[in-house]
């Protein structure tokens, strides 16, 4: 049988400890939903699209970030959004890294090839 292709990320110093009371998970249990719906809202009212829809989401998710660790971790609140975004930009790297030599290739199958290469090839290849 062929080995399994899945990648194993491990992070530092991960602990399993309550860090927001019952009260505040359930409080962002909802938040978060309603800021995704809300951003769906906005991006149908004010028809985004392309970048600009994706900056209004990803700047929804960091905006989540930053608020859920300032309430998890209080006064090293700073230091872990900074820790998160390190952790998340790693994992990014590890898991689209294979994918976009894959893209690349992809693409110059495309119209790409022949404009690099040129057309020097016989019309019978």
């Amino acid at each position: 049988m062929p080995e399994s292709t899945y990648i194993h990320v491990e992070y530092e110093n991960t602990q399993s400890e309550d860090l927001l009371s019952s009260k505040q998970k359930k409080f962002f249990a909802i938040l978060i939903p309603i800021s995704f719906a809300l951003d769906v809202f906005a991006m149908s009212v004010l028809k985004l699209q392309g970048g600009d829809a994706t900056a209004l989401i990803g700047g929804t998710a960091v905006f989540i970030l930053i608020i859920l660790t300032l309430f998890a971790h209080k006064q090293q609140g700073f230091e872990k959004i900074t820790a998160y975004l390190i952790q998340g930009f790693q994992f990014g790297f590890k898991v689209f890294g294979p994918v976009i030599p894959i893209a690349a290739f992809f693409y110059l199958g495309d119209s790409g090839f022949q404009q690099i290469l040129g057309n020097h090839l016989p019309k019978t290849s």
